[in-house]
């Protein structure tokens, strides 16, 4: 399995619903936002226009991904671009918000 980072970036003016539409519809997906920080057994939540997913390590596993996030990003009615980014490795974050404490 691969790693991908998804960010979905509205075009035109939105407000708080529209991500909340957008964190919907991404589940529907199959994407989710927590991070599970290993060393300090704490989940985080990604800003609000990333996500996450898991898929199959193939070539075409990148453009299932993009066309994944595209169908998601459309449910919301707003323009939009997508950026998809596999991971290679390990993750380093800054400033991002405990989702819950375990």
């Amino acid at each position: 399995m691969e790693h991908f980072t998804v960010r979905v970036e509205f075009q035109e003016a939105h407000n708080q619903l529209d991500y909340t539409r957008l964190h919907h519809e991404m589940e529907n997906e199959g994407f989710y936002r927590p991070l599970l920080a290993h060393e300090e057994e704490t989940v985080y939540h990604l800003p609000a226009p990333k996500h996450n997913l898991y898929d199959e390590d193939d070539d075409d596993a990148t453009i299932r991904v993009l066309e994944a996030a595209q169908k998601a990003a459309a449910g919301t009615g707003k323009k939009f671009s997508v950026l998809v980014t596999k991971g290679e490795g390990k993750r380093e974050w800054y400033s991002i918000l405990d989702m819950v404490k375990k």
